[in-house]
């Protein structure tokens, strides 16, 4: 998982073993430090190929998206036909000097 502070706010890259391409649903779930959960879905949700590597990728709409800092964590969710599959929890601590995040 990679987060990356942009110039349209921060991009959240999990990275998933499995081509996702004709997925109906794609989601990124979350946890906040605060253990309030949340999720962000497609179409902002998208699926990437990136040199042989799948990923699905959020950029924050606001700076409310992500809003706290601390330990947050993100779960990949993608439903196909004939498959519902969550992905492995991973975290990330957002250093609150983020510039306009916090």
């Amino acid at each position: 998982m990679t987060a990356i502070a942009t110039g349209k706010g921060i991009e959240i890259s999990i990275k998933i073993d499995f081509d996702a391409v004709d997925a109906t649903t794609k989601e990124i779930r979350y946890t906040k430090p605060d253990n309030t959960t949340g999720k962000w879905s497609n179409p902002l949700v998208t699926y990437v190929l990136e040199n042989t590597q799948h990923y699905l990728r959020y950029i924050t709409q606001s700076t409310s998206d992500i809003n706290a800092p601390g330990v947050w964590y993100f779960q990949a969710h993608v439903i196909g036909q004939g498959y519902d599959l969550f992905g492995d929890k991973v975290r990330y601590t957002f250093d609150p000097k983020m510039a306009g995040t916090f």
